[in-house]
């Protein structure tokens, strides 16, 4: 039996006040960590909603939900995360819709006077050249064909092994199903003749994604490497005496999530330091100073819809790389996610049938030598 539940408003809503636009969903209820913590709504229609007053009966990690809501645009949110939204009605939801959606991050790796850069989701001291790792979520079993194809450059190493045709990767008939003895085989043991995966295929299993099989080889995982050209437009400089460092986007597009960390103090005390901004519009100039470093990273892609343990995956893998490459001074790091648009036109993914959703997260890590 379904329960719902009618909230009803205790005061009168002014007709000039905000926009008073009246929005009819589904969705999923997930909770998110950062900035203390808080209940969002993942729609069914492509918005994230952040509920003013969400039943605590239905704050539950996962819970799907039909509900009827008022759009607020006249209240702020700390968490920066969604629409924010007034609920009206709210009850569970339990149609089986079927959905199928793809996850993918990776990093791409290059020197600040170098167009050549490596795609990777490995830190840079296992490996050179790497690319991205795709996760699959669906609540039912599905086999499905990916096509990745690298526009300028070629790639060089998959996972599972596949042949590979000039600047294209083929899978065909990958198949992701939910079967706890492949699970617990898969999250509990490594495959000690992976290479050069041996050291990080536990980090990468050890996610709430589906498993998937292809050529008789399990994993949570389709990972694939290659190299290509890509020209880095941000330019970088370091003010010592403010200690600031001044930043100017000359792409023609936003990029999210930019980072640039470096070394201070001494080589037997070395400091590392951070300075951040959550995006950077086409042709805008920044200066900021430097904080401690922290994590932002995996509250960035919790935001984008990557579970939990698949964010932290990512983190695990790169947060060192991204914030301490050496004690010896001299060096920094330039970091920032592309937009997807962008990350399409270096390499093309074709999934078939088409998913229901697919995120795509190219982190562009550039390392900036000889600084003062």
């Amino acid at each position: 039996m379904k329960t719902k539940i009618i909230l009803t408003l205790l005061f009168l809503i002014s007709t000039t006040a905000f926009t008073q636009d009246i929005v009819n969903s589904t969705g999923r209820v997930e909770y998110f960590t950062f900035e203390g913590g808080f209940y969002g709504i993942i729609g069914d229609d492509g918005i994230n909603y952040e509920p003013m007053n969400l039943p605590v009966q239905f704050q539950e990690q996962g819970c799907k939900i039909k509900f009827k809501g008022l759009i607020r645009t006249d209240v702020m949110s700390i968490h920066n995360w969604g629409t924010i939204i007034e609920l009206l009605e709210v009850e569970l939801y339990t149609e089986d819709k079927s959905y199928f959606e793809i996850y993918e991050w990776g990093v791409m790796l290059g020197c600040y006077n170098d167009n050549v850069f490596y795609n990777t989701s490995r830190p840079v001291q296992i490996t050179v050249v790497k690319q991205p790792v795709i996760y699959v979520h669906s609540n039912d079993d599905i086999k499905f064909d990916v096509k990745v194809e690298f526009k300028s450059g070629k790639p060089e190493d998959t996972y599972p092994k596949v042949d590979t045709d000039g600047k294209t990767i083929y899978w065909y008939n990958v198949y992701a199903h939910s079967r706890e003895e492949v699970e617990k085989r898969i999250i509990n043991e490594n495959d000690w003749d992976l290479v050069p995966l041996k050291d990080i295929i536990g980090i990468l299993n050890k996610v709430d994604s589906k498993c998937l099989e292809f050529n008789n080889v399990h994993s949570k995982f389709l990972f694939y490497e290659g190299e290509m050209e890509f020209e880095n437009k941000v330019l970088v400089d370091f003010d010592t005496d403010l200690g600031a460092v001044l930043l100017a986007n000359n792409f023609d597009f936003t990029i999210y999530n930019v980072t640039v960390t470096k070394q201070l103090g001494s080589f037997l005390d070395p400091e590392y330091v951070m300075c951040h901004i959550d995006s950077m519009a086409a042709g805008e100039k920044v200066a900021f100073r430097y904080e401690n470093i922290r994590d932002v990273w995996t509250e960035d892609l919790i935001k984008l819809g990557f579970s939990k343990l698949e964010s932290e995956s990512f983190t695990k893998l790169w947060f060192t790389p991204f914030t301490q490459r050496t004690n010896q001074g001299g060096w920094a790091n330039l970091i920032y996610r592309l937009p997807e648009c962008e990350v399409e036109k270096l390499i093309s993914l074709e999934i078939n049938p088409k998913p229901t959703l697919t995120r795509r997260v190219l982190y562009t890590l550039i390392t900036i030598d000889k600084i003062k």
